[in-house]
């Protein structure tokens, strides 16, 4: 039986071009991961996030629920048992979400917006991104005035 580390994980996220890896020098070298065109596609999406110490703003990668259940249907692959990826099902339709009902703060409404108008997603996949209802995500949009009623 193979052990599980996160590193297996990430290699294999960079492998399957669902992650890419850049050095950024600080004070020293540093690995920084981030999203490529295709994270979004299995829930994989980058935020912002302040650091509590500093008070800078960092990106962070976020797995979101979706992501964690690619990630499981694939461990066969990840592990290295299989060469097989199985394709994300975007057909599952999850009955609650954690951020229904929530207010929204402004870091997500601009993540929203660049979603929406930059990387042009549907509202469907914004939707498993954010972790809301579509019908939440389209309210939203209206109310930004991106979309009409």
């Amino acid at each position: 039986m193979k052990t599980f580390k996160p590193s297996r994980l990430t290699e294999w996220l960079l492998n399957n071009g669902f992650l890419n890896k850049d050095k950024k020098t600080v004070v020293k070298n540093q690995t920084v991961y981030t999203v490529t065109s295709t994270s979004s596609d299995i829930g994989i999406i980058e935020q912002e996030k302040t650091n509590s110490e500093t008070g800078e703003i960092d990106k962070t990668i976020v797995l979101t629920k979706t992501a964690q259940e690619f990630i499981v249907e694939n461990l066969e692959s990840i592990m290295g048992l299989s060469e097989d990826i199985k394709a994300p099902n975007h057909d599952i339709v999850y009955p609650t979400s954690d951020m229904v009902g929530q207010r929204w703060t402004e870091e997500e409404q601009q993540r929203l917006i660049c979603e929406f108008v930059n990387e042009k997603l549907t509202i469907e996949q914004i939707a498993r991104l954010h972790q809301r209802k579509s019908g939440g995500i389209k309210s939203r949009l209206i109310k930004l005035e991106l979309i009409e009623k």
